[in-house]
């Protein structure tokens, strides 16, 4: 990963490397298509090494309409680096179930959205199941 080498050049604090991990799986699990490095910044009131700076632009991008305007109500099935561990797979599994919550509990969200939701909450099952067989 990227910032283990950041790690590794003490320009980023040691912490940064599993909150990353977590935040990668966390993004998985609820359908983030679009995660990238430009998705992790750092901060710092003294200079090297830099810290994590509190997550943004998290979002189930996979819901996100085509091109063409065409809906999108599935998700592929996530994506288990096996270097990330099973610990940090339940930590972000518990996460994006709360997210889960939230959304159903949204009235913000229209009626349309209701596929989506079906297909995330498929989607963590079939993660789940996986991740519950992650030695």
């Amino acid at each position: 990963m990227l910032v283990d080498a950041l790690i590794e050049q003490k320009q980023v604090q040691p912490d940064a490397s599993v909150s990353t991990m977590r935040r990668w799986a966390f993004g998985m699990l609820i359908g983030n298509t679009d995660m990238h490095h430009g998705n992790l910044s750092f901060i710092s009131l003294h200079g090297r090494p830099y810290a994590l700076a509190p997550a943004y632009d998290i979002l189930p991008m996979g819901f996100a309409p085509k091109v063409g305007g065409e809906i999108v109500n599935t998700l592929r099935p996530a994506t288990l680096l096996d270097g990330i561990s099973r610990e940090i797979w339940r930590e972000s599994l518990a996460l994006a179930e709360q997210f889960y919550t939230l959304l159903t509990h949204c009235h913000a969200l229209s009626d349309n959205f209701s596929p989506c939701l079906n297909a995330l909450r498929n989607h963590l099952d079939e993660a789940s199941s996986r991740i519950s067989r992650l030695e």
